[in-house]
């Protein structure tokens, strides 16, 4: 069959603004298991060291690098099946000091 490209910049590679959203979100994941809070991203930077096929199994991982109160800093992999990281990313994190939840768990609540 046909690839499905709509998640595609170009030809056969997904959009590096969608791993970059992959990786986001994990990392916002970790920092709120890892804290207990939820937190906004205040900075971030991705490495995108290889294209990413939309047919490609990938795992992204992240884990909290320092939780300085004010300040958490976190790291994320985006590697393929075989454990190769295709992306990297690091991110500033600041706690929403219960100020903050994502929406489709708001949406649960109401």
């Amino acid at each position: 069959g046909e690839t499905d490209e709509s998640g595609c910049g170009f030809r056969n590679v997904v959009h590096g603004g969608l791993v970059e959203t992959v990786l986001e979100e994990v990392m916002a994941w970790g920092v709120k298991m890892r804290v207990g809070d939820w937190a906004f991203t205040a900075d971030g930077k991705i490495s995108e060291k290889s294209p990413v096929e939309p047919v490609t199994l990938c795992r992204a991982t992240a884990t909290v690098t320092e939780n300085a109160g004010r300040k958490i800093l976190a790291e994320a992999s985006f590697c393929d099946d075989k454990g190769k990281e295709l992306a990297k990313a690091k991110a500033v994190f600041l706690p929403s000091k219960g100020k903050a939840m994502p929406r489709t768990l708001h949406d649960q609540s109401a």
